[in-house]
């Protein structure tokens, strides 16, 4: 294979960002497609741990990334009523001078990333995709859906859940399905005392959780059965959380937003080669 000079990222989330940024690095052109036409970050919280730390560190960004969220010390895995059982050892895998867990809002991460990607000098273009690929041996020959083309010595799909990409490869195989769990999430203030991250179990099956995001705010999380993928009205929502959240103590909050759980299963390499 040539060597690749001239990668398209589809899509602007966290993987197309962090793939821009590595690419970058090593003198490869990146463009980066976003569907959106402008960036709308759902704001929910991200439990990074020391492996993510890690790549962060790779990427240059980890600094940037401590600063704008919240280093704690560990996971605790609690019963429903908030007793400790057991907990994950603070294991620094990017090293002594940067957190084994680190809470961060998406949007917080989406920040960094996007200015690491356009620092290092990738373009980015919001409001087209691609409606079209064809591939020689040598490059792909991408139409948008602007109607502009380009060439491209290699294409990653980085276009979420949804991917157009994975479908244009997989030929529509590989769609997710929803797993029958749904997630429940809200941002809280951040009790002062919190300097762990928690986690319960209940006899009854769902879990939630307590994770702290900057010194200010926590992220409360609710994850179980949700049969049929209902929908809700956004004015039922809190006191739905309410409900929901009944079997569990602790520090457990009271609002919530919840999305659905999907996945597919790879029963093949998700790539296509001439």
């Amino acid at each position: 294979m040539p060597r690749i000079q001239n990668v398209l990222i589809v899509g602007g989330g966290i993987g197309g960002q962090a793939a821009a940024i590595g690419l970058r690095k090593s003198g490869i052109r990146v463009e980066i497609v976003e569907i959106k036409d402008r960036w709308s970050v759902y704001h929910v919280g991200i439990i990074a741990q020391s492996n993510m730390v890690r790549a962060l560190v790779t990427l240059g960004v980890a600094d940037k990334c401590v600063a704008a969220g919240f280093p704690y010390i560990g996971l605790k895995f609690c019963d429903a009523d908030g007793n400790v059982m057991s907990e994950s050892p603070d294991i620094r895998l990017a090293g002594p001078g940067y957190p084994a867990f680190l809470g961060l809002t998406r949007p917080a991460l989406h920040d960094v990333l996007l200015a690491a990607a356009l620092d290092t000098g990738a373009t980015v273009r919001l409001g087209v995709t691609v409606s079209e690929i064809s591939q020689s041996a040598s490059s792909a020959d991408v139409k948008f859906t602007d109607g502009s083309r380009g060439e491209f010595d290699f294409v990653i799909g980085a276009d979420g859940v949804h991917s157009s990409i994975r479908t244009m490869v997989s030929g529509g195989n590989l769609e997710p399905k929803f797993t029958g769990q749904g997630v429940w999430r809200y941002n809280v203030p951040r009790p002062k005392e919190m300097d762990y991250g928690l986690i319960y179990s209940s006899a009854a099956g769902p879990k939630a959780g307590f994770i702290p995001l900057t010194p200010e705010t926590a992220y409360v999380f609710r994850i179980g059965s949700e049969p049929g993928n209902p929908r809700f009205r956004h004015e039922e929502l809190a006191d739905l959380m309410r409900e929901r959240l009944l079997p569990f103590g602790g520090l457990i909050g009271n609002s919530v937003k919840k999305s659905p759980i999907r996945h597919w299963l790879f029963t093949a390499r998700w790539r296509r080669c001439p």
